[in-house]
């Protein structure tokens, strides 16, 4: 059973130390769950109501006991994402891909500190349900896509990542774009 996380309004859903907004616009998150572990991700519903891009705003919200900057920002953090995304537009989707993003619409660089689990030496973290194969490339920029697979229109499709986070900003951004067929 699907449980969701406070809203805080119809934008804003917070789950654990994080919250995650759709107020960028592009598509409607549904429901937030989970703390962020391997084994209790973040776990988001999505609808994309067209073919074209979204950007999620991800907030950290502060904790007590967590390692802390002089400045009082986390360290550290490293969440397991696990994005359910219903297609909502009237195209299949042959991709879907993703971008982490410090400073809105600027891909994150090698010295920001965000990356899909760069240091990872195992890839087990990185699945979808629909797509048989992704590729990451993390300079310059941090990208994740999904290929090898459709989802067509009203279908859903499952992501699982892990996003690392060194930054001592309290809020990023994850650009999302379906990646539909050349007509």
């Amino acid at each position: 059973m699907f449980m969701l996380g406070s809203a805080q309004s119809d934008e804003i859903w917070r789950s654990g130390r994080f919250s995650f907004s759709d107020e960028l616009g592009g598509f409607s998150i549904k429901g937030v769950s989970g703390t962020g572990t391997r084994r209790d991700p973040y776990y988001i519903r999505q609808v994309f109501h067209t073919a074209e891009s979204g950007t999620m705003t991800i907030r950290t919200h502060q904790m007590e006991n967590v390692a802390r900057l002089p400045n009082n920002n986390v360290t550290h953090s490293a969440i397991h994402v696990q994005i359910e995304t219903v297609n909502g537009s009237n195209l299949p989707w042959i991709g879907l891909g993703y971008e982490l993003q410090e400073t809105l619409n600027s891909a994150s660089t090698y010295g920001d500190g965000l990356s899909f689990d760069q240091l990872a030496r195992e890839t087990l973290d990185k699945s979808s349900d629909r797509f048989s194969t992704f590729e990451a490339q993390y300079e310059p920029g941090d990208r994740l896509v999904y290929t090898g697979g459709v989802v067509d229109s009203g279908a859903t499709v499952t992501t699982r990542f892990v996003i690392t986070d060194f930054t001592p900003v309290d809020k990023y951004y994850l650009f999302q774009d379906p990646l539909i067929p050349a007509s």
